[in-house]
């Protein structure tokens, strides 16, 4: 049974999450947001202040763990948990982070849906949401 601390960082953890969604335009640079919204195959990226984005995108990053911690913190109480989460979350950044900088750089006209997905894993709690389940299922009965 969970006690009420934990329905409060439950709580606070997916109301952040969605905040994070809600208020995406407002709080992030993000030109890519639009152009994969529009006909993208045929045009060329838009132009990208590549210290806004990366800072954005950290932020963004950042933000999303920390509310997807709470709610991993909330309802597992397993500090060990807390600690194998940020581990993974580190290493899926830098391997993603790595990935996009080789796809803004090296990317050819109509062929973005690497692009795409990479920041998609990058921008929204992916990560979080595969571990949820996962966690869930690994704990003894």
């Amino acid at each position: 049974m969970l006690k009420p601390g934990q329905y409060i960082l439950i709580l606070l953890g997916v109301l952040g999450l969605v905040m994070v969604r809600y208020f995406e335009q407002d709080l992030f640079y993000d030109p890519l947001m639009f152009f994969f919204q529009g006909d993208y195959r045929t045009q060329e990226l838009p132009p990208i202040d590549a210290f806004a984005f990366g800072q954005s995108l950290i932020l963004r990053f950042f933000l999303n763990m920390v509310f997807g911690l709470l709610l991993i913190k909330g309802w597992f109480q397993k500090i060990s948990l807390v600690q194998f989460t940020i581990l993974i979350g580190l290493v899926f950044f830098l391997v993603l982070a790595i990935a996009l900088i080789f796809l803004l750089t090296y990317y050819q006209v109509g062929h973005y849906h690497q692009l795409f997905y990479v920041r998609r894993f990058l921008i929204h709690p992916i990560i979080i949401l595969i571990l949820l389940p996962a966690f869930y299922f690994y704990q003894p009965q």
